[in-house]
């Protein structure tokens, strides 16, 4: 905690290559392999609009970096398993769950599909920012910062692909069961939550998530 008292400007002096830090130099085989498969269900003829994430070395930047080692830090044993439970490519799991759970009839295939789509949609537009993830800018600061506990934080940050799909779910599934939005929206909101408390994600990147995900559903052809 004692770095944590350190200022901004203190901070900035020891990293004298923060503002050129990407998530990585170049995208792997994988993640290459994945941006160049076909995306049907959504259109994707006109680019999204998109803020870029602020600098490495900004003081917006330093502020969410502390802000994620809270949330951290003060999860509560059951919010730390709840988020490894989203930590997974399946989180659209606990949308289907809940469908189940309530009787709600849905295409359980065409959301498999979605979820695929979205996650090369989603690499398309990390690798266009490359962001460092929170744990990677802490290093290069000096700031100390909880040990990350994620299998899928293996691209670059900026926006998260869960709140991105989470949205596009809890929008689609509203459309269809409107009585049951509150609910979805729940869900949305703690899968977003659970990026912060697993040290993977800045606030920003669930804000930037969210919002890519209104401009997807809108591009979704068929919403029923």
């Amino acid at each position: 905690m004692e770095s944590r008292m350190k200022s901004f400007s203190e901070f900035k002096k020891t990293t004298t290559d923060l503002s050129e830090l990407v998530y990585k130099t170049a995208s792997d085989f994988n993640d290459s392999r994945i941006m160049n498969e076909e995306v049907v269900l959504f259109d994707m003829t006109q680019p999204f609009d998109i803020d870029p994430p602020t600098s490495n070395d900004s003081e917006e930047t330093y502020a969410e970096v502390l802000e994620i080692a809270d949330y951290v830090e003060l999860s509560s044993p059951t919010d730390k398993q709840l988020s490894k439970e989203y930590d997974t490519s399946t989180f659209s799991n606990a949308f289907i769950d809940y469908c189940i759970n309530n009787n709600l009839p849905i295409n359980e295939s065409k959301i498999v599909k979605m979820t695929k789509e979205m996650s090369i949609i989603d690499r398309q537009i990390k690798y266009q920012f490359n962001r460092p993830r929170p744990s990677q800018i802490a290093e290069a600061r000096g700031i100390k910062f909880p040990q990350v506990d994620s299998n899928t934080a293996d691209t670059p940050s900026y926006p998260s692909g869960h709140a991105l799909a989470s949205r596009v779910f809890s929008l689609y599934l509203s459309n269809i069961f409107p009585a049951h939005k509150q609910e979805f929206l729940n869900i949305e909101e703690q899968i977003g939550l659970s990026r912060m408390r697993l040290g993977v994600h800045f606030p920003s990147d669930i804000e930037t998530g969210a919002s890519v995900g209104n401009q997807l559903y809108q591009r979704l052809k068929d919403k029923t």
